[in-house]
């Protein structure tokens, strides 16, 4: 099923992505290591470039909770992402899980001290295309100036 929704969610940007932005799926350009020899390939499921700017979105097939710790965010999830903000040089990094009633907060930002920030934002697939604009424009506002709502 996360298959599925990676290309679902894929499909949806595709769909409202302005032309002169660069959205890459399934992304392969980088491993967590260069020496001795590649090694560890980093695999987003999409890139955005636009404009010098890079923004990394995972998908994650996984109902969180309010009532889990760190929402049941794992932990290796985090730092896949650490790595992707790492290594792409991104201007934002965001984690999208399907919307579950057992979370009440509409999205959760973590930051680092070293300025990593890793955005978790929710697609409600009772009403995916509303949900799917809905987030663009209002949880990755890095984006707002690349999508078409």
């Amino acid at each position: 099923m996360e298959k599925v929704f990676e290309s679902f969610v894929a499909a949806k940007f595709r769909r409202h992505i302005k032309s002169g932005v660069n959205l890459r799926t399934q992304d392969t350009r980088f491993s967590l290591f260069d020496s001795p020899t590649r090694a560890f390939a980093l695999r987003p499921d999409l890139v955005l470039e636009f404009d010098g700017h890079t923004v990394v979105l995972d998908t994650k097939w996984k109902l969180l909770s309010d009532n889990a710790r760190n929402s049941g965010i794992s932990q290796s999830d985090m730092y896949q992402m650490y790595a992707y903000s790492k290594k792409y040089d991104a201007d934002g990094i965001v984690l999208l899980y399907p919307r579950s009633d057992a979370v009440n907060r509409s999205d959760i930002r973590y930051t680092s001290e070293d300025n990593v920030k890793v955005d978790v934002s929710f697609i409600d697939l009772r009403n995916a295309d509303e949900s799917i604009t809905d987030l663009i424009a209002d949880s990755l506002k890095i984006i707002n100036k690349v999508v078409t709502i």
